[in-house]
């Protein structure tokens, strides 16, 4: 029902976006598209207003996320002991399980109600500074896209006749040739995507015959006020490493990431069967970078999320329960990325992180080769910490590309 309410939303979008454009008026064009884009992000969160809560209120809301963690944790032991099961207890098994399924969704849609639904989001587009640019791609069609582009100097519209399948020579030349002048100098470029075109990789593109990255720092942006979080301090980092140990690259990955963050901040380390999803929730509010280096796994909904030892799962749900997150986060996995391509914007991994307060994310949208998932850590790291892991990225991307 949600989803249908959704498309229907985002028809009414679409004809305003539109309108606006076919009036010239490509400013308010781009603010009505991150509007449509910021509500449907909403539709799934609306715990905003935790920080505002009634004494009534929060006890309720608190009361429902420790019936959703207790759920989980049942949930986890018997993930745990599963292979001990005999055959013919596993229909009973499969049972209690979707019962405490029921319970923790049930669990995490109190608390959601208890919170109320999130802000919309106010005020229009800020002008991009000098050398920055903000990128808009508004799916308006099986085979067309409404592109938006603004720099400090204005903001161009028009429509692709492309499809995200499409090679990416074509999407280049649909998505990124008309804004050759507008794009030329641009240092940072911030893309929003929703829906199939979630699954384009707009860094990887060509522009003026080198991958887009290449000239610019590309952020994937989320354009959703974060949650507030708690003032507690913290400093110091968490690495986490191989939780299943079949991965050994990782562990060289992880000792990379390990050894130059202990240069500037403290570090405590999960590895091997030591990183299991108790330790890992324990920790990983008290720090201030997360560098997890092994399995992701993408699921529908919000069950996608980062395989822990003995493969318990720690999903978007169980990131959204955390009182705080890391500001920096690095999640060096396979599909550690990867969403639905819904008009909901399905959150996954690195959206429900920024949500949660975090300031950026590093994460992988498909498979990627344990070498070259390490190799591009060392460069990425080739400060200590990066000061901007936009732009560390954007360098490991290039150094890879040119090698």
């Amino acid at each position: 029902e949600r989803a249908m309410f959704l498309e229907e939303k985002g028809a009414s979008a679409d004809a305003l976006i539109d309108l606006l454009a076919g009036a010239r008026r490509a400013g308010a064009a781009l603010t009505a598209a991150r509007r449509a884009r910021s509500r449907n992000v909403r539709a799934a969160l609306r715990m905003e207003r935790v920080t505002a809560l009634s004494a009534g209120e929060r006890a309720r809301f608190e009361a429902a996320l420790a019936r959703y963690r207790a759920a989980r944790a049942e949930l986890a032991k018997d993930e745990e002991r599963a292979w001990q099961r005999p055959r013919d207890a596993e229909r009973e098994a499969r049972s209690a399980r979707e019962a405490l399924l029921r319970t923790s969704r049930e669990a995490m849609e109190e608390a959601f109600a208890v919170a109320g639904e999130a802000p919309a989001l106010e005020g229009s587009l800020v002008r991009p500074a000098e050398g920055e640019a903000w990128l808009l791609l508004h799916p308006t069609g099986p085979r067309a896209c409404r592109v938006l582009a603004a720099t400090a100097q204005g903001t161009k519209t028009f429509v692709a006749q492309a499809s995200p399948s499409d090679p990416p020579a074509a999407l280049a030349a649909a998505l990124l040739g008309p804004l050759d002048e507008a794009l030329g100098d641009v240092v940072r470029l911030r893309v929003l995507t929703s829906g199939a075109w979630q699954s384009v990789d707009v860094h990887a593109l060509l522009f003026r015959g080198e991958p887009l990255v290449a000239r610019a720092a590309v952020v994937f942006a989320l354009d959703l006020p974060p949650l507030a979080r708690s003032p507690a301090p913290r400093s110091g980092a968490l690495v986490v490493a191989n939780p299943e140990e079949d991965l050994p690259e990782t562990e060289r990955e992880a000792a990379r990431a390990r050894d130059r963050l202990k240069s500037s901040m403290s570090v405590v380390e999960l590895s091997g069967r030591a990183a299991t999803k108790a330790a890992f929730v324990a920790d990983v509010a008290a720090a201030s970078w997360l560098h997890f280096a092994g399995h992701g796994r993408y699921a529908a909904g919000w069950d996608s999320g980062l395989r822990m030892a003995d493969g318990v799962m720690f999903t978007v749900r169980d990131v959204l329960a955390l009182p705080r997150v890391p500001d920096h986060v690095v999640l060096s996995g396979c599909e550690t990325a990867r969403s639905a391509p819904t008009r909901a914007l399905d959150l996954g991994l690195p959206e429900a992180f920024v949500v949660r307060g975090a300031g950026e994310v590093v994460a992988a949208i498909r498979p990627v080769a344990d070498a070259t998932a390490a190799d591009l850590v060392g460069s990425l790291y080739a400060s200590a910490p990066p000061g901007d892991l936009a732009a560390a990225l954007a360098s490991a991307q290039r150094a890879a590309w040119e090698g």
